[in-house]
């Protein structure tokens, strides 16, 4: 088995919620995020489950306890307790991936929170359009260890 980036992954999660968008209408489902029906969020939540969470949280051989990436979404007190993606902009700077949202096409936009990368406090947020960001891994394990990866691999 090959491994695949931070960035396919995120990619395929995109790509399966601009498809499901048509459906979704056809179905009356309200997708935008600021009209968004409760079974619309169960139905990204579990694609991201399926193409991301899954991937990531599998795709360590290290022996070290990997902490969980947080929900889709969902804001935390803090990324000291998560592993987390993170989105990088053209300019290097990088945030913590939160959402997708939709500006003049479905998902083309992607919210990230500033972290401070020594406490984990998240801070404000920010967008960035989704041809100008790439994503990688901040993968954290008990005890306080991190390790930035740009690929997640097969597990043993």
């Amino acid at each position: 088995m090959r491994s695949i980036t931070i960035t396919e992954l995120v990619t395929t999660f995109r790509r399966s919620l601009v498809a499901l968008t048509p459906v979704a209408d056809r179905a009356l489902l309200r997708w935008h995020h600021s009209e968004a029906h409760d079974d619309w969020d169960d139905l990204v939540d579990c694609l991201y489950q399926v193409f991301v969470r899954r991937a990531v949280e599998a795709g360590s051989n290290d022996s070290r306890e990997v902490l969980p990436l947080p929900r889709y979404a969902f804001e935390v007190d803090s990324y000291a307790p998560h592993t987390w993606i993170a989105v990088e902009s053209h300019d290097g700077s990088r945030y913590a991936f939160a959402r997708l949202l939709s500006g003049d096409s479905p998902f083309d936009t992607v919210q990230a929170v500033e972290v401070d990368l020594e406490t984990g406090q998240p801070g404000g947020l920010v967008e960035i359009p989704w041809e100008e960001g790439s994503f990688l891994l901040y993968r954290r394990f008990s005890g306080g260890a991190c390790e930035i990866v740009s690929e997640v691999g097969p597990t043993k």
